[in-house]
């Protein structure tokens, strides 16, 4: 039967949810979340989430397991929950090789974990996986000392199957014309390779069942920083052959970028084609995929809304930036229309922080690292609430929408927004509310400027 796993240290938040009263604000009606969901509401999505949360990682009680999971923080940050399962997955397609040749794509926007060159070098050296990865260009360049080293170790270990993103030049003379960029599709030159999955032919899921046709889209990054040490998100969805073609096929575009280039960097080019490139929806799965300059792949999703009293919308993201201020507009439309709202971020633009007190919208920041939406409404023309979750790399800053190589994942499911909210819960309950404008209402997580 379908299941979803949340994380198990949600499951007593969930529960005193459920106890809750339903219409309380930023609590939906109908809503109780639990460890396990039955996911028969949504054929063709067989799925599990993982969350992170650093505030409060799953912590055990015994002395071997206790003395391990130290040893997983030490190397993987404070909460391993992610790294862990894309660990287990990539060591569990190898299991499969006597039979025939199994396969691993994957999109990575920074890595800094050695503990993961063991990984990857054991899937290589098996020789009977067929593991190719595209790398966002930065980690290429080293401007501090070993401060990319196992990346460079990465591609030394996969060589012509490692394929780092840009054009090879680092941009440090630009006056000069030394125009650089370090995405593979994206070719703006202040642009990047920004999707995280992996694909993989054959997988055991968490049950150890065997499973082909696996996706994994996360919000995570192969690193301390942005990885374990903030909250993110993490779904696998097995069996979709469908959606696993759309990714297999996305890969071989970002291997292939330079064809997608454009000739003016300062412009950025437009890969996202509704109902052609970039563009997938199948049942409750979407994809949508910048970057795009026609319009705004995340406000085409707030404007599907239908404002009403029993719409709920929470936003949890990395960052609320000032350049993608209509998503800000659009959440004070929708507070306008009867939706309860709340927002919870890394770091919020003072424009943006503006908006939503002028909205009386609820926001917090905490170490945040997601890149959520959710939304309990009528939706695209329904005449009842739908329970929507956006998931992905695609952050509310300027370049996601037009400069990077960005994953916007829509699902529908009940199970899972009930999941996603338990995890939204626990990073906005533990946020600040940095309630003076002249406050600084940021606790940024990336160490780079693009936001990760």
């Amino acid at each position: 039967m379908p299941r979803l796993q949340a994380h198990p240290s949600y499951l007593a938040l969930a529960l005193a949810v459920a106890a809750c009263d339903p219409m309380t604000e930023g609590k939906e009606p109908d809503s109780a979340p639990s460890g396990f969901a039955n996911l028969d509401e949504t054929p063709g999505v067989d799925a599990w989430v993982h969350f992170t949360n650093p505030d409060s990682p799953p912590y055990p009680t015994q002395k071997g397991p206790k003395k391990k999971f130290e040893k997983d923080q030490n190397e993987l940050g404070e909460d391993p929950t992610i790294l862990l399962e894309i660990e287990r997955l990539i060591a569990s397609t190898q299991e499969f090789h006597d039979q025939v040749p199994q396969t691993i794509r994957g999109a990575i926007y920074s890595f800094d974990l050695p503990r993961f060159l063991k990984a990857f070098q054991k899937a290589e050296e098996s020789n009977k996986i067929d593991i190719r990865l595209v790398h966002d260009g930065h980690d290429q360049y080293d401007h501090k000392k070993k401060e990319h080293a196992a990346a460079q170790a990465l591609h030394r270990l996969l060589r012509n199957k490692h394929h780092f993103c840009g054009n090879g030049t680092d941009g440090e003379n630009k006056d000069e014309g030394d125009y650089s960029y370090n995405g593979c599709i994206a070719s703006h030159h202040a642009g990047s390779m920004h999707s995280k999955f992996f694909t993989f032919s054959k997988a055991k899921d968490p049950d150890g069942l065997p499973r082909s046709h696996v996706v994994w889209i996360s919000s995570a990054n192969l690193t301390k920083q942005t990885g374990g040490n903030s909250f993110n998100t993490a779904i696998t969805i097995y069996g979709n052959q469908e959606l696993y073609k759309f990714f297999n096929d996305y890969f071989l575009d970002l291997e292939l970028g330079s064809d997608f280039a454009d000739d003016e960097p300062d412009d950025g080019n437009d890969y996202y084609v509704p109902n052609g490139n970039g563009h997938f929806e199948s049942g409750p799965v979407g994809v949508y995929i910048s970057p795009e300059i026609d319009s705004d792949l995340v406000l085409n999703q707030l404007k599907l809304i239908s404002p009403d009293n029993l719409c709920r919308v929470h936003v949890a993201q990395m960052a609320v930036s000032n350049d993608r201020h209509a998503l800000v507009k659009r959440l004070k439309e929708l507070a306008e229309g009867g939706c309860k709202i709340r927002v919870v971020a890394g770091s919020i633009g003072k424009v943006s922080l503006a908006t939503l007190d002028a909205a009386e919208i609820p926001r917090r920041v905490n170490n945040v690292h997601d890149k959520n939406v959710l939304i309990y409404a009528k939706f695209a023309g329904s005449e009842m609430p739908r329970y929507i979750v956006l998931t992905g790399s695609h952050n509310w800053t300027g370049p996601a929408k037009f400069r990077n190589d960005e994953i916007l994942l829509r699902l529908e499911s009940k199970a899972l927004y009930e999941a996603f909210l338990q995890h939204f819960n626990d990073a906005f309950d533990a946020g600040d509310k940095c309630p003076d404008l002249d406050e600084a209402c940021q606790k940024v997580v990336d160490p780079y400027s693009q936001g990760d």
